[in-house]
């Protein structure tokens, strides 16, 4: 891949349905609690924890060609490092605001993986 820009997803895989299945269902297992655990640090206000879940979470939907999650995740990173760069302990209102839009990202994701990965199922079956 050419420098500064993600490697190719397996969906981007043509032809290789069974990789694609296979990385849905990893990511599946893999984000299955990061929705509580995004929840549970900024509820307590750990905004250095929260960052880095964040950084995980946009790594792991950038790889599954997750775009969306991926930009949101993204934005939300960067307004973590600049409110870090505060002293402020207080997550602001406007992180609160971008961390449901990324749980509601990942739920449709998850939910839109977890179809799919069922008709996969069904269909070698």
């Amino acid at each position: 891949h050419a420098p500064n820009q993600p490697p190719l997803p397996p969906s981007h895989l043509p032809g290789n349905t069974q990789l694609m299945a296979n990385s849905a269902a990893m990511y599946l297992r893999m984000t299955e609690k990061v929705p509580g655990q995004l929840l549970d640090t900024a509820q307590a206000g750990d905004a250095a924890r929260l960052r880095t879940l964040v950084h995980q979470c946009k790594g792991s939907a950038g790889y599954i060609g997750a775009e969306r999650v991926h930009a949101v995740a993204m934005g939300l990173q960067h307004a973590l490092e600049g409110h870090l760069g505060t002293g402020e302990a207080a997550l602001p209102e406007g992180i609160l605001v971008q961390l449901r839009v990324l749980l509601r990202c990942l739920a449709e994701l998850m939910e839109r993986l977890r179809t799919d990965t069922a008709l996969s199922g069904a269909k070698r079956g």
